[in-house]
C-alpha cells in the first residue's frame, strides 16, 4: 500500500529502480525494449516506462459534475467522459481508462517511447514522444490526432500548457548534451523559442502558474536536483534558481493558489507555500516520477514506476495534517507521469 503525509510514513513495498547504477539512477528516459539501439538506451530513466494523465472532462471522481456551459473553455467537447490516460514507453503506446469504473477504454499506438504528458483546459492531450522527438497532440480522449508538435533533435519527456504556450522539457538532445525547455507560441508546431540554464544537464519536469511563468526541474551537471522559474516564460526570462535540491529531480505542478509541489525520485512528494518553505507530504513510492491535480485541484495522482501503478491523494489540499494520505488506485506496468485536466 502507500500511505504517507506530513508526518511521514514509509511504504514497506518501496523499490529501488532495478539496473540503476549512482552515475544514471534514476534517470528520465525508459530502459528501451526490444530493437532499442545503444544509443537510445542511453537516455536516463526518471524512474520510468510510462505516464499518466487524469482527466475530468466535465465529470470527476465517476459522478457528475455540473459545471455551467460559461465556464468551459472556447473548443471544449462537453461529450468526453472522465478519464485518465497512461503512456507505457516499454510498449510504444498509451493508454485511456474511464475515471470512475477504470476500464480500458482506448489504447493509441504508432508512438515511440512516449513518456510525461499534459492536458489543457479544452481537452486536448500532449504526449512526450520522447523517441520520436514529437509532441503529438490528440482530442476527444485520444480518438483523433489534431495535430503534431515537432522537436527537431530533442529527446522530450514532459509537457505543460499555459495560456496559448506550450512548454516541453527536453532531457537531452539527440547528441546527447545538456537538455532545455522548448516553448511553442500561438499555436506554432515548431519550437518558438528554447529556455535553458548553464547549470543544468538532464531536464526533467515542466509546469506553468496561473500568472504564465514557466517552472522546469532538472538534474544539474554536479548531479543535484533543481527547480528553475523562467518569470513569464518569454524568450528573454533568465533562470531563477529556486534553492531547492533534490536527490534526483522527477515531475512538478503549481495549484490553483499558486503553490509548487514537486517529486524527488528518492525521497518523495513536497509541497511548498507559493516557492518557498517546501515541506515533504508523501513518501515510500518505489520510484514517483510525475504527477498532477485533478478537477479544481480536489486530488493528485502520483506516478509510481517502482510499483507500476498510478496513487491517487485522499483528503484535503494544500495537504495539511494525517487527513492527507496516497494510496493505489490503478495497476499500470511502468507507468510514469499524471498530468490532469485544469479545472473549468
Amino acid at each position: 500500500m502507500v500511505v504517507s503525509h506530513r508526518f511521514v510514513l514509509t511504504l514497506t513495498a518501496a523499490a529501488l529502480l532495478a539496473g540503476c547504477s549512482s552515475a544514471t539512477a534514476p534517470s528520465v528516459a525508459p530502459p528501451m525494449a526490444g530493437a532499442a539501439s545503444s544509443a537510445r538506451s542511453q537516455l536516463p530513466v526518471r524512474s520510468a516506462r510510462g505516464s499518466v494523465s487524469a482527466a475530468y472532462m466535465p465529470l470527476r471522481g465517476g459522478s457528475p459534475h455540473a459545471v455551467a456551459p460559461a465556464a468551459q473553455p472556447a473548443g471544449f467537447d462537453a461529450g468526453l467522459a472522465p478519464v485518465v490516460y497512461a503512456c507505457e514507453p516499454d510498449y510504444n503506446q498509451c493508454t485511456v481508462y474511464r475515471q470512475g469504473t477504470k476500464a480500458l477504454l482506448r489504447t493509441v499506438t504508432g508512438l515511440s517511447e512516449p513518456q510525461g504528458t499534459a492536458v489543457d483546459a479544452s481537452g486536448n492531450w500532449y504526449i512526450a514522444n520522447t523517441a520520436g522527438s514529437s509532441i503529438p497532440v490528440y482530442k476527444k480522449n485520444g480518438a483523433v490526432l489534431s495535430k503534431t508538435l515537432s522537436d527537431p533533435a530533442e529527446y522530450p519527456v514532459d509537457a505543460a500548457v499555459g495560456s496559448g504556450t506550450v512548454a516541453v522539457s527536453n532531457i537531452y538532445t539527440t547528441s546527447f548534451t545538456a537538455g532545455n525547455l522548448a516553448i511553442y507560441v500561438g499555436g506554432a508546431t515548431t519550437p518558438s523559442y528554447a529556455l535553458s540554464d548553464p547549470n543544468a544537464f538532464q531536464g526533467i519536469g515542466v509546469a506553468f502558474d496561473g500568472s504564465g511563468n514557466c517552472y522546469w526541474s532538472y538534474n544539474s551537471n554536479s548531479g543535484v536536483g533543481q527547480i528553475d522559474e523562467f518569470p513569464g516564460c518569454s524568450p528573454s526570462s533568465s533562470p531563477v534558481n529556486l534553492g531547492i535540491a533534490t536527490g534526483f529531480a522527477g515531475g512538478i505542478a503549481v495549484d490553483k493558489a499558486g503553490n509548487l509541489w514537486y517529486l524527488d525520485q528518492y525521497n518523495g512528494l513536497y509541497e511548498c507555500s507559493g516557492t518557498t518553505s517546501c515541506a515533504q507530504v508523501a513518501t515510500g513510492f518505489g520510484d514517483p516520477v510525475f504527477f498532477d491535480f485533478s478537477h479544481a485541484d480536489k486530488a493528485l495522482f502520483i506516478a509510481d514506476y517502482g510499483n507500476n501503478q498510478i496513487d491517487r491523494s485522499k483528503g484535503k489540499l494544500p495537504a495539511i495534517g494525517p487527513d492527507f494520505i496516497v494510496t493505489p488506485w490503478l495497476s499500470v506496468n511502468g507507468v510514469i507521469s499524471a498530468s490532469a485536466q485544469p479545472p473549468q
